[in-house]
């Protein structure tokens, strides 16, 4: 059993996706059943702007404000993948939430979680190389997650026949939050 993620493609400078769409290829090879999960975007990424949402009520994102894109709660991963070591399932899968979500639909999730009005700042492509170095990415690391943010919003990824999680948004984002309140 393997995770990785929507997007994983050969390729040079595409950081998670390429290493990820390796790892696959030499699993493969391997002489045993082996079963690849390749996740959505994780909701759970949501939380490293809890901060900033709690302060300033504004959602920093690459990606435009009503972009939808298909997103998975992690124990909806979880849940997934013991049920396919439970049947013994072998191949590539991909899972995703109930829906696709947009970051308008994720700052009106930490809008009602945390009873504030939350607004989404939206990044413009020519930003993202800074905003992502400002944040601590080196060069290189800030280059792959602009390749990885455009293959997401061009969709140059396939999916087939995706398992839908149970968790919505909503739900993910109320646990995150009551989480990181009980710290």
């Amino acid at each position: 059993m393997a995770e990785s993620t929507y997007g994983a493609q050969p390729g040079d400078r595409l950081g998670d996706l390429g290493v990820l769409f390796q790892l696959e290829q030499a699993l493969a090879l391997l002489p045993v059943p082996i079963a690849v999960i390749r996740g959505a975007y994780y909701m759970s990424n949501w939380l490293l702007s809890l901060d900033e949402v709690k302060k300033d009520g504004v959602l920093p994102t690459l990606y435009p404000a009503d972009f939808k894109l298909p997103m998975v709660a992690p124990e909806d991963i979880g849940a997934f993948a013991a049920k396919l070591m439970l049947n013994a399932e072998t191949g590539l899968h991909f899972i995703e939430g109930p829906e696709r979500y947009s970051p308008n639909d994720v700052a009106a999730a930490f809008s009602e979680v945390l009873d504030k009005q939350v607004t989404v700042a939206s990044i413009t492509e020519n930003g993202w190389l800074d905003t992502l170095k400002k944040q601590g990415f080196s060069g290189p690391a800030a280059e792959y997650m602009v390749n990885m943010t455009r293959i997401t919003l061009e969709e140059k990824y396939e999916v087939t026949d995706p398992h839908r999680g149970a968790t919505t948004l909503q739900d993910h984002i109320q646990k995150l939050v009551s989480i990181s309140l009980a710290d």
